[in-house]
């Protein structure tokens, strides 16, 4: 639309200043000639200016105010369009299915990093709708790091797994003197369409003070998503990260 009023516009104006430009240079030509032919002449001239008089007077003044007003509606057009055209955003974060213990007890363990694919470590949620084919849906953002939002939770469920209290996520403060650090490396985590949710996960067991490797382990889960929208993957998502915690508390225990 913008774009129509526009293009008439040019070439309106086009029109009447061309014509107004060969009418001055006809008459700058006319106003050599004298005599009786002359005189004719020159009052075909005055006729001319007036005319242009006129022109600018009455159609190029209406012209210039009409396009502003129709640039102005046709902006406010646009911008309409643009304000009601995209759905509402909206975020999520995964959430834990326990609490842990509140009192300083309990083996210290810190989770994480947490590294994440490519295709996940994004603001989107991913979804996959064929065996080659993902969606990202623009309308459906995690509400702040999913890395930092993963690590929480597997704290929090771990903690509550193995009655600690003492159970940090990354980054931890370095003054803690922390008995074991578990790195998780993500190789799937989203939703499957008309499925589910899948987790394909690895894990180390790492030394505290020194950082080396105790123990690795891998592991792939699945969760079925209840209900509809949005709100229930994440749900599926986050129950994933309480099997993952099952799955690091068993290799913790004992220990």
């Amino acid at each position: 639309m913008y774009e129509q009023v526009s293009r008439w516009m040019a070439i309106s104006e086009r029109h009447f200043f061309g014509t107004a430009l060969r009418s001055r240079r006809f008459g700058r030509m006319a106003a050599a000639p004298q005599g009786k032919q002359g005189s004719e002449i020159a009052i075909h001239r005055d006729s001319i200016s007036q005319m242009l008089s006129f022109t600018e007077t009455n159609i190029m003044k209406p012209i210039s105010i009409a396009r502003g007003i129709a640039l102005l509606f046709a902006a406010i057009s646009l911008a309409s369009l643009a304000g009601c055209g995209g759905a509402p955003q909206k975020y999520y974060r995964l959430s834990a299915d326990g609490s842990a213990p509140t009192a300083t007890a309990g083996l210290s363990v810190g989770v994480g990093p947490v590294t994440l694919p490519g295709y996940v470590d994004r603001a989107e949620l991913v979804f996959q709708s064929s065996a080659n084919e993902f969606q990202v849906p623009t309308d459906a953002h995690w509400a702040g790091s999913l890395k930092e939002n993963i690590s929480a939770v597997l704290a929090t469920d771990l903690g509550e797994r193995l009655h600690s209290g003492n159970v940090v996520s990354f980054p931890w403060n370095p003054v803690l003197h922390l008995r074991y650090s578990v790195a998780v490396d993500v190789a799937q985590f989203h939703a499957v369409s008309g499925q589910g949710a899948m987790l394909e996960v690895s894990w180390r067991v790492l030394g505290g003070s020194d950082g080396q490797l105790i123990s690795r382990h891998n592991a792939r889960y699945e969760e079925r998503v209840t209900g509809d929208g949005y709100d229930a993957v994440v749900s599926a998502e986050s129950r994933l990260l309480g099997k993952l915690a099952d799955g690091m508390a068993a290799s913790l225990r004992g220990r």
